[in-house]
């Protein structure tokens, strides 16, 4: 234990002797005074513990990400909203064929205050799924959207996504100040799940996928045998080529110390990679 954490429960252990020490049978008004004294000194020792159990959050500013489609002939520049203090100018999302800015095939206003921590194209170019708001991990209504090409998007908040109650979220996965860390490890693939396009993601810590339907934005319960193989199969090969480094892209992004948008979710996505593999590899129960 570092000496200032240890010196911190050291206080708050004196704290809490000092409130449940034994006193000479105080009455009236005196009982009273007693009592508070004692439940303002434990309130205080608890703030103090808690305090000292939660992450710390780092986010610096937001800025433009461009995202590939899987093939990468479509690409979808994001641009952060210039006043996300307000709803006067939202942050954008305008879809292009890969190698021109113009013209816009399609451009849509996103949900976000700021902007999303994540995004991805589907490699027809019609649908764009974001996951979360930039500083605030797992709460609200953006925690997945999917948007598509006609400028309809349904959103989710994390206990709809996942189908848990929030008491049950506090202990699946860490929390920070500002956020819940449902997604700091993933694997995302486009499919198809009955001949209808999708969008999974496979979550390391609930060891298994979530899937959207692209058309409609509704949750799909998990695909027969054959089709979860198929997908299990396109993920192991996409996570192989993330972990081997075969994508430049993502080896420049972890090796800068900053925390922008681009550089959190590819490292989310390269730590779901090697957990993906890991799962892939250990022995079925």
């Amino acid at each position: 234990m570092e000496r200032d954490e240890a010196s911190q429960v050291a206080g708050v252990s004196t704290r809490w002797r000092e409130a449940f020490r034994v006193r000479m049978k105080p009455t009236g008004k005196d009982r009273r005074g007693v009592l508070k004294t004692q439940f303002t000194t434990i309130g205080a020792g608890l703030f103090l513990v808690l305090c000292s159990l939660v992450v710390a959050d780092k986010w610096d500013s937001s800025c433009q990400m461009k995202v590939n489609s899987w093939d990468g002939r479509f690409y979808a520049a994001i641009t952060p909203s210039s006043d996300p203090a307000t709803s006067n100018s939202p942050p954008t999302a305008a879809v292009f064929r890969s190698g021109e800015e113009y013209p816009v095939l399609w451009r849509v206003s996103l949900r976000n205050d700021d902007m999303p921590v994540a995004a991805f194209l589907s490699p027809d170019g019609r649908n764009l799924v974001t996951l979360d708001d930039w500083g605030c991990i797992g709460r609200g209504t953006n925690v997945l959207v999917m948007y598509r090409q006609e400028g309809k998007s349904k959103g989710y908040d994390l206990e709809t996504l996942l189908g848990r109650t929030t008491a049950e979220l506090t202990t699946l996965f860490e929390h920070s100040v500002s956020s819940r860390l449902w997604d700091e490890q993933y694997v995302p693939l486009w499919g198809t799940i009955d001949g209808e396009q999708a969008f999974g993601l496979w979550l390391a810590w609930r060891r298994r996928w979530l899937f959207v339907r692209a058309n409609d934005g509704t949750l799909l319960q998990s695909p027969s045998n054959d089709a979860l193989d198929h997908w299990n199969s396109a993920a192991e090969k996409r996570a192989r080529s993330v972990v081997s480094g075969k994508d430049a892209r993502l080896v420049t992004a972890l090796q800068s110390s900053s925390e922008t948008p681009v550089v959190r979710y590819r490292r989310a996505i390269l730590a779901g990679a090697k957990a993906f593999l890991r799962e892939r590899r250990s022995p079925k129960k």
